[in-house]
Order: C-alpha cells, then structure tokens, then sequence
C-alpha cells in the first residue's frame, strides 16, 4: 500500500512512474496528473482528519465524493478499470472513492501519513 503512495508521489513530483499507470496509454500525462493530485489531497485531508479526531475535534474519516460531471472524476472510474496498482488498494462505490475493505487500518494509516508528510502543493492566494 504505501508502495502505491510512493508512486504517486513520484508521478506527482516528476511526471513519471515507471510502474504506474502501465495500462493508461490513452490518457494524456495532465489527466493522470489531476487524478494523482485528487488521490494526495484526499489521503492529506484524511490524515489531518485523524489528528482532529484524537484532539476531540467533531468529524470523521471520510471518502473523496466524486462528481462524474467533472472529467478528473471519469478518468479516476475509467483508471481504476484499467490499472491494477489503483485497484489494488482502492475502490469506488456509490460515487466514492475509498480503501478497499481488505486494506488494514495500520496500512490506511501509513498511507495518510505518507500523503500528508510528502505531499506539499504550492499554496495559491
């Protein structure tokens, strides 16, 4: 699991993974791109989410919402049809992506932490 979040870190930072998104030759490297950066910010969020929980904070984990109006949102379904390392650890059910029920909650957790320690986006004002 937390393998996959290194390869998303690395096509986020480079723009390349030599093992991800081997079967996605019909997507251009910008839409692959958004979906990485959709599949980080979601596992941040989730992160920052657990540390208000321990502080008591009123929320809770939850699933990035996917909107099919939006094209990031179907090449995400389309992606996770095709490409074995998404599918893997993750799934999409009722308009939401998630972690597959067989991923534990020790690795979920790595893989928050992961995205939340390594994923940095330049901050827009």
């Amino acid at each position: 699991m937390i393998d996959t979040v290194d390869l998303l870190l690395e096509y986020y930072e480079k723009g390349t993974s030599s093992n991800l998104f081997s079967h996605l030759q019909g997507f251009s490297s910008r839409d692959i791109r958004v979906v990485v950066i959709e599949i980080l910010g979601w596992l941040k969020l989730e992160h920052k989410r657990e540390l208000w929980i321990r502080e008591g904070k009123k929320t809770r984990l939850k699933p990035l919402m996917l909107n099919y109006n939006y094209p990031w949102c179907q090449n995400l379904q389309e992606m996770m049809n095709k490409e074995v390392l998404l599918n893997q650890y993750f799934c999409i059910e009722d308009n939401k992506f998630d972690f597959s029920s067989n991923i534990t909650e020790e690795k979920r957790k790595k893989a928050r932490k992961k995205a939340f320690d390594y994923y940095d986006p330049p901050k827009r004002s």
